[in-house]
């Protein structure tokens, strides 16, 4: 069963593609799949909600070993050392960041060949947590909604553009 953060992904991903994706090259398809993926994940974060993958019971059992064995070779720690916390989350939002980059400057490249790139469409100059916030949210208003495919690009770019200097402003 797929969450709904990942439902929208992927309809979001198959619009792009449906929208004027035929002439994009494929081997760029996983890197237009991941950006986008990362761009619904960093939209729900902003939202508060939860997007750490989940784990179901099965694998939970089959993982908790693993648990245990941490926690008899590191005698120092403490279950609740192992729990999810706050911290442990935006790590995650950091690290799904920093592992986009690479797909980020290869769709980068990618646009700027196409027949007519658009200039970036982010506000200039100074950021803060704050604006970057502000500027994403409204900017994936725009991004959801938007029908042609390159403007539609454009738009993702930005908004991970955006995200990278969210982690760089609070890592």
């Amino acid at each position: 069963m797929i969450s709904a953060l990942e439902a929208e992904a992927r309809a979001i991903q198959e619009s792009m593609l449906d929208a004027g994706g035929s002439e994009f090259p494929d081997s760029d398809l996983p890197h237009l799949r991941c950006l986008v993926r990362l761009t619904v994940e960093f939209h729900h974060f902003l939202k508060g909600e939860d997007i750490l993958p989940k784990i179901d019971d099965e694998r939970a059992r089959a993982l908790a070993h693993v648990k245990e064995a941490i926690l008899a070779d590191f005698p120092e720690l403490k279950a609740e050392d192992l729990a999810e916390t706050a911290e442990g989350r935006l790590r995650y939002v950091y690290n799904s960041i920093f592992f986009g980059v690479q797909s980020f400057v290869r769709l980068h490249y990618t646009y700027s060949t196409m027949e007519s790139p658009r200039a970036t469409t982010l506000a200039a100059g100074a950021k803060s947590a704050e604006s970057v916030r502000e500027e994403f949210a409204s900017k994936y208003v725009e991004f959801s909604s938007a029908t042609d495919f390159e403007f539609r690009f454009r738009l993702l770019l930005d908004l991970f553009r955006l995200q990278i200097i969210f982690a760089g402003l609070s890592y």
